[in-house]
């Protein structure tokens, strides 16, 4: 808010808003009193942060304007302890996760290769709205089926299949098994293709959260790709929902910088770029 009201280049709408709304010396500061965190409970998000299968949580420990959420010698009189909360926020937050969970407590991570970190907004209270944590808890229930498709994993060769969009890979760092998601499940039709996948005479197909042993699959036509027959599954009684994991084992492997056209998008596809640039460069020398 302090940006768009006060900063470079203001948002008109929030500057019509606080001069209709707020006296004519009310100044940014002023807010702060309001940000009391009176119901605040640490011990409770943590058991929320738990629940939810979160790995790690990350602080917004200091605000953009630089109010901190600690007893911080740096920012006099604009910290938690302060101003607003007259409490350690970052550092009660730290003790309950530490002592209640196994979760990794950290500050303005910066992570990349497929981790999420989830937005969750306290009110200013100090308590977390219920569709936060009902977003959370639902969360939490899709990993406890889905969470080996996601911890400890790594990019596959093909990130999305572009013969069905629909399906984004992930592999086990072991690069034994790779999981395909499917986000939208099919309507008029009992097969899911996969376009990515080298399949093999020993290839295992099973579904995360279904009591099936496995899901018969036929070669799809042309050099790769596989065809999966879900006639059997009854979406009601899968224990995960919203987005569903498919496993694949023993798979054949096959050369990433090269892949058969059409099949998928490969995770190195800055290698294609960099080889089309070459040729580009070599076609003007000519």
């Amino acid at each position: 808010m302090w940006w768009n009201w006060q900063g470079t280049n203001p948002n008109e709408n929030i500057v019509a808003y606080m001069k209709k709304n707020y006296p004519p010396d009310w100044t940014y500061a002023n807010f702060a009193p309001q940000f009391r965190a009176d119901l605040y409970d640490p011990n409770e998000w943590a058991d929320l942060f738990a629940a939810s299968g979160a790995k790690y949580v990350v602080l917004t420990s200091k605000h953009h304007e630089g109010f901190a959420m600690w007893p911080s010698t740096f920012s006099f009189n604009w910290n938690s302890m302060q101003a607003g909360p007259k409490r350690d926020l970052l550092g009660d937050l730290a003790a309950a996760i530490r002592n209640r969970t196994n979760i990794v407590f950290g500050l303005y991570y910066s992570f990349t290769g497929g981790n999420a970190l989830v937005n969750i907004g306290p009110n200013l209270h100090g308590k977390i709205p219920p569709i936060f944590q009902e977003r959370l808890r639902q969360m939490g229930s899709w990993l406890q089926v889905n969470g080996e498709a996601i911890y400890a994993t790594k990019p596959w060769k093909y990130q999305n299949d572009t013969i069905n969009p629909n399906i984004w890979y992930t592999s086990s760092k072991d690069s034994k098994f790779v999981y395909a998601f499917l986000l939208i499940w099919p309507k008029n039709t009992t097969e899911i293709i996969l376009g990515a996948p080298l399949s093999s005479s020993r290839t295992v197909v099973t579904l995360l959260g279904s009591s099936a042993d496995s899901l018969p699959w036929h070669v799809a036509s042309g050099e790769r790709g596989i065809v999966i027959d879900v006639s059997t599954i009854k979406l009601h009684s899968l224990q995960s929902g919203w987005t569903w994991a498919f496993k694949l084992e023993n798979l054949l492997s096959d050369d990433i910088i090269n892949p058969t056209p059409g099949r998928g998008i490969p995770v190195c596809f800055h290698c294609s770029l960099l080889l089309s640039a070459l040729l580009w460069l070599l076609y003007v020398q000519m």
